[in-house]
């Protein structure tokens, strides 16, 4: 996926709000792939049940502000993202 996923559009009320994103990424082989995302506020990144990234820094979000390699099993890989904000 390229591109910006609003949450906030989403999500009502946006203050003290929490918001979950979750997708599939399908590998034909095992092995590293980087993952490159951007909050607004502070997140945790699980893939296939693991944590991977933890920020609990408010800030404005950016293209590729976070970039990571993580592991793929070869088949479907869960990503679930969790996104915090404090104020809308």
């Amino acid at each position: 996926l390229d591109g910006f996923v609003d949450l906030g559009a989403s999500v009502r009320p946006a203050r003290e709000a929490v918001a979950y994103a979750l997708t599939y990424l399908d590998a034909p082989r095992a092995g590293p792939a980087t993952l490159a995302f951007g909050t607004s506020g502070a997140h945790r990144l699980w893939v296939n049940g693991g944590l991977v990234s933890r920020d609990d820094n408010y800030h404005p979000p950016r293209p590729d502000q976070q970039r990571l390699a993580v592991p793929l099993r070869k088949g479907l890989n869960a990503v679930l993202l969790k996104v915090c904000q404090a104020e809308g």
